[in-house]
């Protein structure tokens, strides 16, 4: 379920709150697919971008000419032994 957060600073740390999509709209000045995760960083609507790569902790990572884990790893601790991770960032909304 999509949601919308706002992240704060209370003393020396982060806090990632509740919001309501009508406020986060009212800050990116559009419509937002109630289908995808935002989340409010001083003031800007981000957007949740998400992409699988292969692991870094198995794979060569094109460090030498090889096809043998251009795709996928051979599997470590780190990935759970499938070759492959999930990674995200916040990216703010275009203008």
């Amino acid at each position: 379920m999509a949601q919308v957060r706002k992240r704060v600073f209370e003393g020396d740390n982060f806090r990632d709150i509740p919001c309501t999509f009508e406020d986060a709209t009212v800050l990116a000045g559009a419509r937002l697919d109630r289908r995808r995760n935002y989340m409010i960083i001083d003031g800007n609507v981000c957007e949740l971008s998400e992409w699988t790569e292969p692991c870094s902790g198995c794979s060569c990572c094109n460090e030498y000419p090889c096809d043998c884990c251009q795709e996928r790893g051979s599997g470590c601790h780190e990935c759970g032994y499938t070759g492959k991770v999930r990674r995200s960032h916040w990216a703010p909304l275009a203008s």
